[in-house]
């Protein structure tokens, strides 16, 4: 009607189908093309009105709309459902956001990721800063929708808790903001990310305190009881010297049994092989995720929906995508073929020189130096120390 109406009745023109009645030239011909878009403005608010339907009373049924979010997948029922291949690394991702002290910012988790070869979102080639971004601040992992602007409760189960999602915008505000901790803070109390309350397995975390005659006083608290979670943990405010002599202690006495230190060495190497294999399990699965890619790819060739041409760029960087993935594989491969145990001399030797180099170090030093030794360090209120 726009063209008829503003472009060509101005400049002389009228308009003629053959194979449908419409003149433009006569009054009677205009008004059926009139009366023909009407009904065809009609038809396409129908469209659009029962499109809204359908999405409104899905949305009351609690069901999501649209691509299932990354570490879900469809049932056949049209419900999400975790995916069994990926929800176990949602969970990871907002976990590493929301570590204020050894976390990591939106670029450091993609990166992560393709290092890890976590397949991403949709069959995308690849992790970027936007993907991250856009799978840490949604609520669908909380098992809610969007609906009017907002989000609701929805059928599919949750992948997160409540705390972690807020954790996790913390952290993240905390990094565009440049507030994470600094020099005297928590990068300063050596226990920091591998110690745990005993009471209720919080971490520990350092605080200091000022008292009333100006002195101030470094001491381990629980996260727990400050974020509260458990405001009723009796661990308390513990001196960090008593704590970290503690720690010295058990550490000097695991040393000194040495069935108990084998017995520790050859626990340790079990983590190291599980997270070479569950890395080379999701290797393999990205490497078959490409033979499916490029096997589709093939197919619509064959059958003429697409030239050669228009799926050369993306088959070539499928390819080396899959090269890629298979070089990690390889490398994962022969990883897993070695001997993961440390050497128990080694060991023995470091525990037994920890104390000195304990002196020598400075916070983030002693940090790495426990984290050499302990996987985890469960501390009560009473010094008692259990390590892994």
């Amino acid at each position: 009607m726009h063209l008829i109406q503003d472009v060509l009745a101005p400049a002389g023109v009228g308009f003629k189908s053959v194979t449908e009645p419409f003149d433009t030239t006569s009054a009677a011909g205009l008004a059926m093309v009139g009366m023909l878009a009407v009904f065809a403005q009609l038809e396409r608010e129908t469209i659009m009105e029962r499109t809204r339907m359908g999405l409104t009373q899905r949305s009351r049924n609690g069901l999501w709309s649209g691509s299932a979010p990354w570490g879900y997948r469809y049932r056949a029922d049209g419900v999400l459902e975790p995916d069994p291949a990926l929800a176990p690394w949602v969970s990871r991702v907002f976990e590493m956001a929301a570590d204020a002290v050894d976390g990591r910012g939106i670029a450091a988790i993609a990166s992560w990721l393709a290092g890890h070869g976590i397949p991403a979102s949709h069959g995308r080639s690849g992790w970027h800063r936007s993907t991250v971004r856009l799978i840490l601040g949604n609520r669908a992992y909380l098992g809610q929708r969007r609906h009017q602007g907002g989000w609701i409760a929805a059928a599919h189960e949750p992948l997160i808790s409540e705390a972690l999602f807020a954790r996790a915008q913390r952290g993240i505000e905390a990094r565009r903001t440049g507030g994470r901790p600094t020099s005297g803070d928590e990068t300063d109390y050596a226990l920091t990310g591998t110690a745990y309350c005993g009471h209720c397995g919080g971490r520990l975390r350092g605080k200091q305190q000022k008292w009333a005659n100006g002195i101030r006083r470094r001491y381990y608290v629980c996260r727990n009881r400050f974020s509260g979670q458990n405001p009723d943990c009796a661990f308390g405010w513990q001196p960090v010297e008593k704590v970290e002599a503690a720690v010295l202690r058990a550490l000097g006495e695991v040393g000194a049994d040495e069935a108990h230190a084998r017995a520790a060495i050859d626990d340790a190497a079990a983590p190291s092989v599980d997270g070479s294999a569950r890395q080379l399990d999701a290797a393999r699965r990205a490497m078959a995720a490409c033979d499916e890619r490029v096997r589709r790819l093939l197919h619509s060739v064959e059958q003429g929906w697409l030239s050669g041409s228009d799926v050369g760029e993306r088959m070539g960087a499928l390819r080396t995508e899959r090269a890629e993935l298979q070089t990690r594989a390889a490398a994962l491969e022969l990883d897993l073929a070695r001997d993961h145990r440390p050497d128990p001399e080694n060991v023995k030797r470091l525990l037994v020189d920890l104390p000195q180099l304990w002196d020598l170090a400075d916070g983030a030093q002693r940090r790495a130096l426990l984290r050499g030794v302990a996987r985890r360090i469960q501390v009560w209120r009473d010094a008692r120390v259990e390590i892994e």
